[in-house]
């Protein structure tokens, strides 16, 4: 928390010279996660395979909450739209091959860069994406996919599954991200949460990209796991209390205490998370260039969950996986 705290301090003095400028607050919000599909393919599995390296006994989280994991690596190719948001793939998959550190001797997920077999999705991909989909599995590769819906609905992202019914372990995994917020309203979507109150005029707020959130959730279910019901899980619905607790501290004692020693009416400039009533909303297109540095700070911040780590182990036999 100190090292956050200093973090926070370094930059709000770094952004003095940035003018604010308002966020463009997104009315609708962006569909949610349409959940891991899975293949109707006959090499699914008629029984999901029992885990063998870890288990709770009667939590039902291993029954529930994890499909199957994999025998290898997931090589994940970049389809059509990836590389704009390459960035935000390379954390997302550094932060689940981090989770496993000390357990897997080798990355759960490596990212292939070259071209995959199947690199476009057609125009019209997500009025009829489960075909489309479906047929993308029998190209041997496991793909990212980044494309908007356009004016079709709110579609939410989602993860197509399969497996082997031989060994009971996945063998393809693709991802499709709807994009449909940021061609709308513009890049640097953000999931905000109220984490604080510092007087009567101001909130403190903790924000976080919102299509790195959704890339995160995807190869959760990439990896074997199901949605979970627990509010701060990546693979729940509602991730941001997580992020809420994580900043709570730094940042309502940073503006507390800078408050007092300036003795003067709060900036927005000097303090990009600190906004008044009204100005902050669920989901917002973040403009100003000091409120888009903390956006990386804040993104770069996010944890898994206690239970996103635990579905994970339920998927793998890590005496197998580390020979």
């Amino acid at each position: 928390m100190a090292v956050q705290a200093l973090y926070v301090a370094a930059l709000a003095a770094f952004v003095l010279s940035f003018p604010a400028s308002a966020q463009v607050a997104v009315p609708e919000e962006p569909g949610h996660c349409s959940g891991a599909i899975e293949s109707a393919d006959p090499t699914k599995p008629t029984n999901w395979p029992t885990p063998k390296a870890f288990k709770v006994q009667g939590s039902g989280v291993c029954s529930e909450y994890s499909y199957s994991g994999w025998d290898r690596s997931l090589d994940l190719y970049l389809g059509e739209g990836a590389r704009d948001y390459l960035p935000l793939i390379i954390q997302a998959v550094a932060t689940w091959n981090d989770t496993l550190r000390g357990f897997s001797q080798k990355d759960v997920i490596r990212v292939s860069g070259r071209r995959p077999n199947t690199y476009y999705l057609s125009e019209n991909f997500w009025q009829h994406s489960i075909t489309e989909s479906t047929a993308n599995l029998y190209d041997g590769q496991s793909v990212i996919y980044f494309k908007s819906s356009g004016a079709f609905g709110k579609t939410g992202s989602y993860a197509h599954l399969q497996w082997s019914d031989y060994s009971g372990q996945m063998t393809h995994a693709d991802i499709y991200i709807n994009t449909t917020h940021e061609e709308k309203y513009g890049r640097n979507l953000a999931r905000a949460v109220k984490i604080d109150r510092l007087n009567e005029t101001y909130e403190v707020w903790a924000f976080a990209n919102a299509t790195y959130l959704t890339i995160l959730h995807e190869l959760g279910h990439a990896l074997g796991l199901k949605h979970l019901p627990v509010s701060g899980n990546i693979m729940s619905y509602n991730y941001m209390p997580k992020l809420g607790d994580i900043w709570r501290v730094p940042l309502g004692m940073f503006s507390t205490q800078m408050s007092v020693l300036t003795q003067t009416e709060p900036s927005t400039e000097i303090y990009p998370f600190l906004r008044k009533e009204g100005e902050f909303s669920p989901y917002m297109i973040l403009k100003d260039p000091a409120t888009l540095g903390f956006l990386e700070a804040f993104t770069s911040s996010v944890e898994l969950g206690e239970q996103d780590k635990m579905a994970l182990m339920c998927v793998y036999d890590f005496e197998d996986w580390n020979h």
